[in-house]
């Protein structure tokens, strides 16, 4: 299996490149991530430890949303 360009891995574990957490496509639209941080968001379901990534993404559209407005 070829190794993912630098650009295209979104998040690492400390380890490094050989240690991927979250990687995306060449067009950096789809981030697969597991496990899924979908079911750790919310106090309500047991956990709200990712909840950082989904406000980091939502603070990045906002930003692009932003720079193309202006």
């Amino acid at each position: 299996m070829p190794k993912p360009a630098e650009k295209q891995v979104i998040i690492k574990n400390l380890e490094g490149l050989s240690h991927i957490a979250g990687i995306c496509n060449e067009g950096r639209n789809v981030v697969p991530l597991i496990p899924h941080p979908e079911s750790a968001c919310e106090p309500l379901l047991g956990s709200d430890n990712s909840q950082w990534i989904f406000e980091s993404i939502f603070a990045a559209l906002q930003n692009k949303l932003a720079t193309k407005a202006a």
